[in-house]
């Protein structure tokens, strides 16, 4: 009984390091990316990324939320692709957005080369599709700064200009601020 104590305790104070630990005790196709929404305490939502076609047993593809009970959520943002493996590699949070980067076409419903920007609260697909492209792309890092996101993996193309690998992309309007060549 002590050692289940100690098990939930942890899983409680070391939320984010136990539950990665967890995840990584399942044999994935593509290992998800997690990212934890804390915003209105004491409900915790995790947003899951990867390669998958359910989540807590509900019809999920590579993208989705479950609760701090570990059930899949009402909110669905279906990422579907051209390739025989589309997958979500990253998911950020900032403010009100759930940014998402991998290698898929589409997204909600809406087509998106690799990059998409989604509501957190009710999986709404943003008007905001920079088109990061190329053969074989996948976006595999995303960060945000002072309304620029910026965006790094193995794309060729950001919007209309050429792009090796890394690109800035203003985040109100759709328009790439400046390809960043990589050296």
């Amino acid at each position: 009984m002590a050692a289940f104590k100690e098990f939930h305790a942890r899983s409680i104070k070391e939320r984010d390091s136990f539950w990665a630990e967890q995840a990584r005790l399942i044999d994935w196709q593509a290992p998800p990316e997690r990212t934890l929404d804390y915003s209105r305490p004491p409900f915790a939502r995790w947003f899951i990324g990867g390669r998958f076609t359910t989540l807590g047993g509900q019809p999920r593809n590579n993208l989705g939320v479950v609760n701090s009970a570990g059930v899949a959520t009402a909110w669905t943002a279906n990422v579907f692709g051209s390739s025989a493996n589309p997958a979500v590699s990253v998911i950020k949070i900032a403010g009100q957005r759930l940014y998402v980067g991998g290698n898929f076409t589409s997204v909600g419903g809406q087509l998106r080369n690799n990059i998409a920007a989604v509501r957190a609260s009710d999986a709404q697909v943003i008007e905001w599709a920079p088109d990061l492209g190329g053969l074989s792309s996948e976006v595999r890092t995303i960060t945000v700064d002072r309304g620029i996101v910026y965006a790094g993996g193995s794309f060729y193309a950001a919007g209309n200009q050429p792009a090796a690998g890394l690109a800035a992309i203003a985040e109100e309007i759709y328009r790439v601020n400046l390809p960043l060549i990589a050296r």
